[in-house]
């Protein structure tokens, strides 16, 4: 999670924090991902429902998003947060059996909370009432390579 004061323009963003666990075996490991334990994720997607949160996650504070990614400096921190998808908008289905991909997927509706700390200089982050939903939100099963069978469709 990325906090801004201001306005946030690619010229000049005034990013001030940039939340997250950084990449696993710098430079070309996995980044940006932290494991759940499976309590915290819950998903119906056919139903288009689902939820995921975490508490008091042990995380980095990088400050710029250019500090990531070039394994910069950074400070200890702690998030937490809830998404909750809901509400079905649209259904779709893509399938291709020559690059052996399979996508079933349900438009929906999502609300997110979130609070970050810093926890070396104690700047606390706490998002604002979310009246409005997501622009965007999509719950997906993907089924590729060895996991897709033609059968499936």
């Amino acid at each position: 999670m990325d906090v801004f004061i201001g306005s946030s323009t690619q010229t000049n963003p005034n990013q001030i924090h940039d939340f997250n666990p950084g990449i696993k075996d710098f430079p070309s490991g996995l980044f940006w991902t932290i494991p759940f334990a499976s309590k915290a994720v819950r998903a119906r997607p056919g139903a288009g429902r689902a939820s995921s949160s975490a508490h008091n996650s042990h995380e980095r504070d990088f400050h710029t998003l250019n500090n990531p990614l070039a394994n910069g400096p950074s400070g200890p921190a702690t998030v937490s947060f809830n998404v909750e998808w809901g509400g079905v908008l649209d259904r779709g289905h893509l399938s291709d059996s020559q690059h052996k991909f399979r996508l079933d997927f349900v438009d929906t509706d999502a609300t997110v909370t979130w609070s970050g700390r810093n926890d070396r200089t104690g700047a606390t982050f706490v998002s604002g009432k979310n009246d409005s939903p997501a622009a965007f939100a999509r719950l997906a099963h993907e089924r590729n390579g060895r996991f897709f069978h033609e059968d499936d469709d």
